[in-house]
C-alpha cells in the first residue's frame, strides 16, 4: 500500500513540475517592459467576493450567473476595465458583496469606480519575477469611499486585482493585462 502510495506521490510530483511553463529571457523582458511603461489594462474575468452569509443565502435564490457561486462569479460578459496610463489609474470593477456603511445617492452607481493619481503608488518585483502594486484612491462617485488596491501580474499575463473598502467587503478580481493600443484607447 505505501509503495502505491509513493507512486502516485512521484507521478503527481512530475505532472506538476511538467507543466510549469518556462519563459525566455525575452518574454520575461517584455513582460517587464509593460509594467514599467506604466500603459497597460487589465479585463476581468471572474470576481471574487468574500463569501458572507448573505452572499450565500442569494446564491441559494439562482441569481447569479451559470456557473458562479457565491465565492467567485463569471463577469466575462459584464463592461469591466482596470487601465495604467502614465501616473493615471482608473478602473470599473463590478462589485458583489455587502456594503458595510452608508450608500450612494444614485444608487445605480454600485460598482468599484475610480480616475485619478493615485496615493501610494508603489511596484515591486517578487524573487519569482512577477510583479505587485499597491497604491490607495477615492471612489469616483463617493469621495468618503477609498480603495487599497493590490494588482498581481505574473509574466504570463495572468493578473489579480485585490480591493480593500472602507465601505465594503473585500473583493478579487482575476484576469488578464495586455499593452494598450495608443491608436484605440483613451
Amino acid at each position: 500500500m505505501k509503495n502505491i502510495l509513493f507512486l502516485f506521490l512521484i507521478i503527481g510530483l512530475l505532472i506538476g513540475c511538467a507543466t510549469k511553463k518556462k519563459f525566455t529571457p525575452q518574454e520575461l523582458q517584455n513582460f517587464e517592459n509593460l509594467v514599467n511603461s506604466k500603459s497597460f489594462k487589465i479585463e476581468s474575468n471572474w470576481a471574487q467576493p468574500r463569501a458572507t452569509g448573505a452572499l450565500m443565502r442569494l446564491q441559494n435564490t439562482g441569481l447569479f450567473p451559470p456557473g458562479s457561486n457565491a465565492s467567485m462569479v463569471d463577469i466575462s460578459g459584464n463592461a469591466n476595465y482596470f487601465t495604467i496610463k502614465n501616473d493615471t489609474v482608473s478602473g470599473y470593477l463590478p462589485y458583489f458583496g455587502e456594503r458595510q456603511m452608508g450608500g450612494y445617492p444614485n444608487s445605480s452607481k454600485i460598482g468599484i469606480e475610480f480616475k485619478g493619481v493615485p496615493k501610494e503608488y508603489k511596484v515591486e518585483k517578487t524573487d519569482k519575477g512577477n510583479f505587485t502594486i499597491n497604491f490607495s484612491i477615492n471612489d469616483s462617485n463617493s469621495r468618503s469611499e477609498n480603495y487599497r488596491v493590490t494588482i498581481r501580474l505574473f509574466p504570463n499575463l495572468t493578473s489579480s486585482i485585490y480591493v480593500i473598502s472602507s465601505h465594503r467587503t473585500s473583493i478579487e478580481y482575476r484576469g488578464r493585462a495586455k499593452k494598450i493600443d495608443d491608436d484605440n484607447e483613451d
